[in-house]
């Protein structure tokens, strides 16, 4: 059993913002395990209910709440939703990645003001 989309993988990460923020531009479907501590419940939460790419598993992990929820990312319609939405929101980070993006001139505006001591 495969994604129908290559692109759209599905990871368990761990819930830091550093994990959170690298899957979106490498098209991956998220599957959040329970937050533990720091800004983990406020990121799993931005993937879940705001982002909607992913499926946060509140409960104990058990193997079979696990292959649900990768079943239904992978199989079901509204896993295709969150796909399409993944497509979506990596469009608007490679826009804002790109020269003259907002992430861009931001990175920019960062050296230059480092670069003026």
């Amino acid at each position: 059993m495969g994604p129908p989309n290559k692109k759209c993988l599905l990871i368990l990460p761990q819930e830091g913002s550093g994990h959170t923020m690298v899957g979106i531009p490498h098209w991956k479907a998220y599957v959040k395990r329970q937050p533990l501590f720091g800004d983990q419940l406020v990121n799993a939460r931005y993937v879940s209910h705001i982002w909607r790419v992913g499926l946060h598993l509140e409960k104990r992990l058990e193997r079979w709440e696990i292959e649900r929820a990768i079943r239904r990312v992978i199989l079901e319609a509204d896993g295709q939703e969150i796909r399409d939405r993944i497509i979506q929101l990596k469009e608007k980070v490679d826009v804002s990645l790109r020269q003259g993006g907002s992430s861009y001139q931001s990175l920019e505006r960062l050296i230059r003001y480092i670069d003026s001591f």
